[in-house]
Order: structure tokens, then C-alpha cells, then sequence
């Protein structure tokens, strides 16, 4: 399937690395059946393909690709007017040739002055052969499927295939023990979970799968080897390992991110890449709370100077963004507010004694505020009393006239404060961009929920006081 190129171009992360030597590379390529066609050669880095050069082809179908340096070994792809045609390898060897046709890219390519390249296309030569092998005896399996003995027989036949298949590989190892291309196959084995052991009771152990998978999750891949980066299938792998193996809980993933980190080597690719990805999405997160994983990665990284493909003002900026985050982590005792009602008293809601407080920033002069208030006064009167609930809600804007008006007119008979004066730089404190924004505070004024919507404050409420048992 041919894919479009993501050309992204992220000059502090994708710094492309090379190293000076008289030859450079210089890759052929002949495509029989191609003329006069725009050609670009791009490498793999995580979810990126970034293009390193470009070459137009003759009437023959040659293109070349010439550069006075070394390109950083890892896999690369060719691509026509931008779109996907086949997958190569850069490693030592960067004086070669390719040359295929139209018909068939890979079951054709012929490789000169690439030991590696020569193992890949083989590789994927005899991997396609057998699949066409593997194609009638699954079809007559699926056809025969009631009938045992043909069932049986035609599953048999499957079975040589994986087997041929497999030996060929082990062999393809044995006699490249160094080969990059080797390396990356590894990576593409799934981990064999054992049978587990029995506990004291002779019960199975029901966790052992897990934590022997997630144990083992890398252990194919050499995380101090940087070329993994630039391989298709790094970034899965690792969005994988976070998404779906790693338990889902903020101070777990950042444990299990600084553990794998550590693993890396602290100049390369691969530790710049797990840094800024998991600081990236998990201060991009949707998911409430795992914005302090993003504050424990600029604590760990950014702050310590160990992000060294960062920016002077990237670090600096990536250091106030989680500056404005911690204040506010779920979890962490809020920060004191002691602002004017509209009589001109100052209360700080730490004088709040019900079981919960509701911190509201809003604006008069915002109409989605408008519409959120009332919806929240709803709320409010609905389970002030079942849950014990005060709200402290604090007007950003600078008109008090019309501040004033809306608490009469929709009946607001909470807290009402006026953001015009105040202790502290809240905006600051609090994260506010934007209103309305809602945070959630417990009796002891720490963090339970934040940024969620008046729709939203029913069910969290009822989820929360189950869980805890308020």
C-alpha cells in the first residue's frame, strides 16, 4: 500500500544527524517503466518521515542521489511525486545500487554494493513467495473447514510454510550476527510469556503475565542503538508501551518513563525522542491528571539542563509552562485566593468549611459564560446540600456593573468575587487562558478534578463520593 509522506519539518527534534567523509553517499536507483519523474528519499524518524534529498529521474528510469556527507543509518524510503514506493536501508554502506521495474518493486529489485540492502529485499522476496505459497492452503482450510481430515491436512501444510519461513530466519541471524537489518528483525518478535507459577494455594499467579510482558516489552531492541529511531516501527512500539501496557496512572508512568530513559543513551536519538514525546503528550493529554507527567519530565530533563536539543528559550518556556501545571495537579492543596465580593469584602475560600468547594472562573463578557453559569447554578442547587457544596466564583472581568447585574438577575447566591483585585497573580497560579474553567476542591482544599465542564460536575461528583465514600 503506498502511503503519502509526512513532511514535518522539526528543526529542534528532527536534527538530522551526519557525520563529514570525503565519499558522502551516493545512492543509484533504476526504475524500469519510469521516466521523467520527481523522485525523494526520506527517513523514518518515530512518526515522522522527513525528506533528505530529492532527484529526477531520466528517460531511463535513473535517478541519483548525491551528498558530500554520511547519512545516519536507519530505515529510509523512496518516494515518487511524494508518495510511498519502497523502503531501503543507510547504514555503513552508502556507495550502491538499486535497480527494479514497475512490476513488481520488490520481488524485482536488484541490489549492488549493499551486503544490508541485499538482506532486506531477500528477505522480503522469500517472505512474499511463501505468503503466495500460504494462500490456497488457508483458502482450502477456510473451504474444507467441516471436514476434519482436509481441515487437518491443509493446516499441516500451513505449518510447513511458518516453519520454512521461521528457519530461514534463524539462519538469516545465524549468519548475520551483526547485520543492522538483523537488529530490526529482532525488534519485530513478540516476547513468550512463560506459563506462570503456582502460588502458595497451587492457584496460578494471575498477574505474572503481565508484569513478565511488561518486563520484557524491550528486550529486543538496543535502546542505546540511535538508528532504532529511524525504523517505521519505533513510535508504535513505544505509544503502545504507554498506552496500553504501562498502568495508567500518573506516577507509574512517569516511573516507567524514567526507567526507560535511563536505558538510552544520553547524547542520542532515542532519549531525545522518548523525552519530547512523553513530555509532549502528556501535557497535551485529555485525560484529567496526567498533565503531571509533563511536569515530572521538565523537572527530570528541562531543568536539569539534560535536554540538550532544546533552545535556551524552549527550556525556559517548557519550565513556566509546568510551573503554571503544578500549581493546580490533582492532588496538590490549591492555591489561596483572597479577592473582594461585591460588598467589597475579602474572603479567601480557605474559609470554606463545606465538603467540597467549586472554584469557577468566568467572565461577564464571555458568552459561553453565559451560558455556563446558569447551568452550574442548576447544579448547584440541585446538590448543595447532598454533597455539601460552596462555590467560589471568581469574575475575570473589569465591569462591575454588569458583574453585579448577572449575580442578581440569575439569583447567584454563592461566593462571588471580583478577579480585579486579588492576592496573587491567579491567572498565573490557576492556568487561566481562557473561561470559563472549573476546578473541584475537597474539605482539605486539595485538587480532585479541573478544566471539567457543568455537564460534567453530576456525574463526578456521584462517581467521587462512591469511590471515597464522603
Amino acid at each position: 500500500m503506498k502511503r503519502i509522506i509526512n513532511i514535518i519539518i522539526l528543526i529542534s527534534l528532527i536534527a538530522f544527524s551526519t557525520k563529514s567523509f570525503s565519499q558522502g553517499y551516493n545512492i543509484k536507483v533504476k526504475i524500469n517503466g519510469i521516466r521523467d519523474s520527481s523522485f525523494q528519499i526520506a527517513v523514518y524518524y518515530g512518526k515522522y518521515q522527513t525528506i533528505v534529498d530529492s532527484g529526477f529521474a531520466d528517460a531511463k528510469g535513473n535517478v541519483v542521489f548525491k551528498g558530500k556527507d554520511t547519512l545516519a543509518g536507519g530505515i529510509y524510503l523512496l518516494a515518487m511525486n511524494k508518495k510511498h514506493v519502497f523502503d531501503f536501508i543507510i547504514d555503513k554502506e552508502q556507495q550502491f545500487q538499486l535497480e527494479t521495474d514497475t512490476a513488481n518493486y520488490i520481488g524485482h529489485m536488484k541490489v549492488k554494493g549493499s551486503v544490508e540492502n541485499k538482506l532486506f529485499f531477500d528477505y522480503q522476496q522469500v517472505s512474499i513467495s511463501n505468503q503466495l505459497k500460504m494462500k490456497p492452503f488457508q483458502e482450502a482450510r477456510e473451504r474444507l473447514k467441516d471436514n476434519k481430515d482436509s481441515a487437518a491436512y491443509y493446516k499441516a501444510k500451513m505449518d510447513e510454510v511458518i516453519k520454512s519461513v521461521m528457519d530461514f530466519q534463524e539462519e538469516l541471524k545465524k549468519q548475520n550476527p551483526n547485520s543492522f537489518w538483523v537488529k530490526v528483525l529482532k525488534c519485530t518478535e513478540e516476547i513468550k510469556v512463560p506459563e506462570p507459577p503456582l502460588l502458595p494455594n497451587g492457584q496460578k499467579d494471575s498477574v505474572f503475565a503481565y508484569y513478565y510482558y511488561k518486563n520484557h516489552y524491550w528486550d529486543n531492541y538496543d535502546l542505546m542503538d540511535s538508528r532504532m529511531i529511524r525504523t517505521p516501527m519505533f513510535h508504535d512500539k513505544l505509544n503502545n508501551y504507554f498506552e496500553k501496557v504501562v498502568i495508567q496512572v500518573p506516577d507509574t508512568i512517569t516511573k516507567e518513563a524514567l526507567s526507560l530513559i535511563s536505558k538510552t543513551n544520553e547524547k542520542g536519538d532515542l532519549f531525545k525522542y522518548i523525552v519530547w514525546l512523553v513530555s509532549y503528550n502528556y501535557e497535551t493529554s485529555k485525560i484529567m491528571g496526567f498533565d503531571a507527567v509533563f511536569v515530572d519530565m521538565v523537572d527530570a530533563f528541562y531543568k536539569t539542563n539534560k535536554a540538550w536539543w532544546a533552545t535556551p528559550s524552549t527550556t525556559e518556556n517548557m519550565i513556566k509552562r509546568a510551573n503554571r501545571i503544578r500549581y493546580t495537579l490533582i492532588g496538590k492543596k490549591a492555591y489561596e485566593l483572597i479577592m473582594p465580593d461585591s460588598n467589597n469584602r475579602f474572603i479567601s475560600f480557605y474559609s470554606i468549611k463545606e465538603n467540597f468547594t467549586i472554584l469557577v472562573f468566568w467572565d461577564t463578557d464571555c458568552g459561553h459564560c453565559k451560558k455556563e453559569i446558569p447551568l452550574i447554578k442548576d447544579f448547584y442547587d440541585k446538590f448543595k446540600t447532598t454533597y455539601g457544596i460552596e462555590v467560589y466564583a471568581i469574575d475575570i472581568d473589569t465591569n462591575h456593573t454588569n458583574w453585579k447585574k448577572f449575580i442578581v438577575e440569575h439569583k447567584l447566591d454563592w461566593i462571588n468575587v471580583s478577579g480585579t483585585t486579588a492576592n496573587v497573580d491567579y491567572r498565573d497560579i490557576y492556568d487561566i487562558y481562557s473561561t470559563p474553567v472549573i476546578f473541584i476542591l475537597d474539605r482539605e482544599k486539595k485538587v480532585i478534578a479541573k478544566r471539567i465542564g457543568s455537564e460534567q460536575l453530576e456525574d463526578f461528583m456521584l462517581n467521587y463520593t462512591k469511590r471515597n465514600k464522603q
